[in-house]
């Protein structure tokens, strides 16, 4: 509750800002990234990556109940955070000091998601959501590609798999294996080009289910099942990519623009995710067993 959070904040001997699970059902954020913008000194850069007082993604720390995890994209330390949906979630807390019990490798901020045990009453509750931009949506101009058959669910069916050989330590070619180089190179999916395809409005799916009983000893046993689903599309119609470099002379600073990529680029995002939640409560101690699964996929096409 949101009692509770205040309550831990005054206790607390860290600076930290907490969203509680009320606090949540009340605003309706769809996901982490959404509510994360509602503490006070907390940017979100692209619906995804916290910035806390202006400190980018290599200050920021992202615990899922106390635990390390692995950040989805290979160029920045913060994790995604908008891979999290709402109704997984207990509570977020964002600390913005340091302390002995935590991870010793951020400096900015750290992102701690907590997520559900089991719910104080029986649920069961579902949730439809719908998201519409004139500029991106219903947009016969859209560009996608010819992928797979598993796109909309976030993962690809083999459609862009490696072929036979193609993730060996001496891959064919004119250096090894010259004899089967050119199969090893007809064997690659030949779909490279973009194509223009109307484009759907945004949608988001969400079930969730739990419960707890009390036990004749006075503890309690629960449970709680979520599914999410998100499918949001983006199309620009006047996309710039450039790079700059620095001068050789010492005496230059101005920097020289190199490469320049102008265009148009569509881009599809598909989130799946569950959790399966059992817990074990007593009056001095808790034991619980959470299962989650977080499949994200881009599909991009210019």
């Amino acid at each position: 509750t949101e009692t509770a959070i205040l309550l831990e904040k005054k206790n607390s001997a860290n600076i930290f800002d907490g969203i509680s699970a009320a606090k949540l059902r009340k605003t309706g954020d769809s996901d982490a990234g959404d509510a994360a913008k509602r503490v006070t000194g907390v940017t979100v850069e692209g619906g995804k990556y916290v910035y806390v007082r202006g400190l980018g993604d290599r200050y920021t720390k992202t615990t899922l109940n106390g635990v390390d995890i692995p950040g989805l994209d290979p160029d920045r330390n913060a994790i995604q955070i908008d891979i999290f949906p709402t109704n997984l979630i207990s509570n977020m807390a964002i600390y913005k000091d340091g302390g002995a019990e935590f991870p010793a490798d951020w400096t900015g901020g750290l992102v701690d998601i907590e997520t559900m045990d089991f719910p104080d009453r029986k649920i069961l509750s579902t949730s439809v959501g719908l998201g519409f931009n004139p500029s991106m949506h219903f947009n016969n101009d859209y560009l996608t590609y010819e992928g797979g058959a598993t796109d909309f669910l976030g993962f690809d069916d083999g459609t862009r798999a490696l072929p036979e050989g193609g993730d060996g330590k001496n891959i064919p070619g004119p250096f090894y294996d010259k004899p089967n180089a050119n199969n090893f190179i007809s064997s690659f999916s030949p779909t490279l080009g973009a194509m223009k395809q109307a484009s759907l409005m945004d949608a988001s799916l969400g079930f969730t289910v739990g419960n707890q009983k009390a036990l004749e000893s006075g503890n309690k046993i629960g449970y709680i099942f979520a599914l999410t689903y998100k499918n949001e599309t983006e199309y620009y119609d006047d996309v710039t990519y450039g790079e700059y470099v620095r001068p050789a002379a010492a005496d230059e600073y101005d920097l020289d623009y190199t490469t320049l990529r102008t265009g148009k680029q569509g881009e599809n995002t598909v989130l799946l995710g569950g959790l399966a939640g059992f817990a074990y409560k007593t009056l001095t101690s808790k034991y619980k067993v959470t299962l989650m699964h977080l499949q994200n996929g881009e599909k991009v096409a210019g």
